[in-house]
């Protein structure tokens, strides 16, 4: 098979531009004004292109709004990286940090995806479920992790599902608290905040028995 030239190389890179930037016109389109109320035209007018070049990377409004999840799940994954435990690594909980800040460093720079994940602005079935599927994706990631966490001895044996549906909860108040802050928000605070909040909680040491297996 001949190697890719450099001018093929270059359109490609050209295409995966243009599609990201219609992905980001539909993205705040439907996060500002619904899904329903956003139409396939809205989306062309508002990208300053043509109908078929819509077209030409997507199928239908259906297919672009999965776009805009499916890219999101992409970044979020590229967020989280394996818990390095080789000589010389950055110690397991700096490496967590790191992740956490990552993310929501990720999630504060899309306040538009925020909108639409949180309040989707439409009560059409399966725009709803489209939303609990990116929401049980974003579980899974953290599922994952917690999972490997276990393996490698640095998080406690535990009900995977019941803490995981308690880390995401804490993750999205975060998020929600971050994106309505007015000014610039303190990452590292609130990173520090939920790492303290998911190592010990909020009860004092030892003020608590143990509880009932």
């Amino acid at each position: 098979m001949a190697r890719p030239t450099s001018t093929d190389e270059r359109a490609e890179r050209m295409r995966e531009q243009r599609r990201a930037e219609i992905i980001g016109v539909a993205k705040r389109l439907f996060a500002s004004r619904g899904y329903h109320a956003t139409s396939v035209s809205d989306i062309i007018d508002a990208a300053g292109i043509a109908r078929g070049t819509f077209y030409l990377y997507f199928a239908s409004k259906h297919n672009i709004f999965d776009s805009v999840l499916g890219q999101a799940l992409h970044d979020l994954r590229a967020c989280i990286e394996p818990v390095d435990l080789e000589p010389g690594a950055t110690p397991p909980a700096g490496q967590l940090r790191d992740n956490i800040q990552r993310i929501l460093r990720y999630v504060t720079g899309e306040p538009d995806l925020v909108a639409l994940v949180l309040n989707p602005m439409s009560s059409d079935k399966e725009i709803i479920e489209r939303i609990a599927a990116f929401e049980r994706e974003a579980k899974a990631l953290i599922e994952t992790a917690l999972h490997h966490g276990i393996e490698l001895g640095l998080a406690r044996e535990c009900d995977v599902t019941v803490v995981t549906a308690a880390i995401y909860g804490a993750l999205r108040g975060a998020i929600e608290h971050l994106v309505r802050q007015e000014g610039v928000p303190d990452l590292v605070h609130v990173t520090n905040e939920l790492l303290a909040y998911t190592a010990r909680g909020v009860v004092v040491a030892g003020l608590w028995p143990e509880p009932a297996k």
